[in-house]
């Protein structure tokens, strides 16, 4: 028989997720309903203003920069951040990650 490599609090611990999960569902659902197909109960007053829009678009702006960070090898190999953690944290980064765990991410993930 094969040993599980998980331990017996997290087996709980993932059980008990997913039956909350489970739990949750028709509530979610009729939420999600009623929000995008669901019938109007207020009228719209007004149109956001420029400060609103503005800040939409720093915020787009930056998260597209923010995707260039950390990219797959199909997508270009660029690991700007972890490169960046590693050359200022040394001592630390090799104690939260190893190396095994910094190869496996790259080399099975992407």
């Amino acid at each position: 028989m094969e040993e599980s490599l998980m331990p017996n609090w997290q087996r709980v611990a993932v059980g008990g997720g997913l039956r909350r999960s489970a739990a949750d569902f028709p509530l979610h659902a009729g939420l999600v309903f009623r929000v995008f197909f669901g019938s109007s109960r207020s009228q719209i007053r007004h149109r956001s203003g420029p400060v609103m829009k503005i800040s939409l678009a720093v915020l787009a702006i930056f998260s597209i920069a923010d995707g260039f960070i950390e990219l797959p090898p199909t997508l270009g190999n660029m690991h700007l951040f972890s490169e960046f953690l590693q050359s200022t944290l040394p001592s630390l980064w090799a104690s939260v990650f190893p190396s095994s765990l910094i190869h496996w991410t790259h080399s099975q993930l992407y």
